[in-house]
């Protein structure tokens, strides 16, 4: 029984970090401009052609392009919710 509470203890301490952490991304990406909603929407686009390249010989030489475009905007949108403290 014990370690039952535990292990309920740890969910409901690891749920409030999850919050938190959502409630601040929510908080950064309020401040995002109308261009990075844009990039936000080609990063999904390429991870999703990314995908696409594997059910599609047309598309299989583009597939290094698509990812490195999905993770370079991952990379952006990382840093940028995260790591950068300018405001």
């Amino acid at each position: 029984m014990k370690q039952a509470y535990e292990i309920l203890d740890c969910s409901a301490q690891m749920k409030d970090r999850l919050v938190l952490c959502a409630r601040y991304g929510m908080a950064k990406i309020k401040t995002f401009e109308l261009w990075e909603f844009g990039l936000f929407k080609l990063c999904l686009v390429c991870f999703g052609a990314w995908l696409a390249t594997a059910f599609s010989k047309v598309m299989k030489k583009f597939k290094h392009v698509f990812f490195f475009t999905f993770l370079i905007s991952c990379i952006y949108f990382i840093w940028r919710i995260f790591l950068d403290t300018e405001e």
